[in-house]
């Protein structure tokens, strides 16, 4: 999305504007592949993406959550939504080389935390996060992004502990409840004021 300005030309919006970064767990793309219950979250995020209000990704490790064709395909096209898919977190079985990135031992230190805890041990093996669900958020947070959605009940169980450590994991919805539109207006007057900075800088 641009602006056209006389004195400076096509000005990008994202120059001025950095919307939100929203990480997409696999399930989020899942209901959108399958058109599951509600899709119309993702299809909102997926509106708001194309209006460039947030910014959307994946992380590599998708690949392990969908090894298997149609849905491995599809993949691929998700760019196509705006969806960018960023790389995902080193393992020496496992690994993309010029994607994938090491992680972070204050994370890994923090999985470990959660993992020994009574609150982990007490839930049903199936519903405990697994390795796969671990790399997306430690890929996440490595990035440095703002926001991860998911509808995975093990992972929203803690929550708490996420938000704690500097994390904001939450289901889609609730997300978009407090989505806040930018202020196009706010746009126009950064822009025209780099405008005129630009047209009288080489004033002397």
């Amino acid at each position: 999305m641009f602006i056209y300005t006389e004195s400076n030309g096509i000005v990008l919006i994202n120059d001025i504007f950095k919307p939100p970064t929203v990480t997409l767990d696999t399930n989020v793309v899942k209901t959108w592949w399958k058109n599951r219950s509600k899709v119309e979250h993702v299809e909102t995020l997926i509106e708001l993406g194309e209006k460039f209000e947030i910014d959307l990704a994946v992380t590599g490790r998708i690949h392990d959550d969908v090894p298997n064709q149609p849905l491995a395909a599809q993949i691929n096209d998700l760019p196509n939504l705006l969806i960018d898919e960023i790389g995902a977190i080193i393992r020496i079985d496992n690994w993309k080389p010029g994607t994938d990135i090491g992680g972070i031992t204050e994370f890994v230190n923090f999985i470990g935390s959660i993992e020994t805890s009574d609150k982990f041990d007490h839930m049903s093996k199936k519903r405990q996060p697994d390795w796969r669900d671990w790399d997306h958020i430690h890929t996440h947070y490595r990035y440095g992004r703002n926001y991860f959605l998911t509808w995975d009940g093990g992972i929203l169980h803690f929550q708490k502990e996420f938000e704690e450590f500097g994390i904001k994991v939450m289901k889609p919805e609730d997300y978009l409840s407090q989505h806040q539109q930018p202020n196009l207006e706010e746009w126009v007057k950064k822009i025209m004021c780099n405008s005129l900075q630009t047209d009288t800088s080489g004033d002397v």
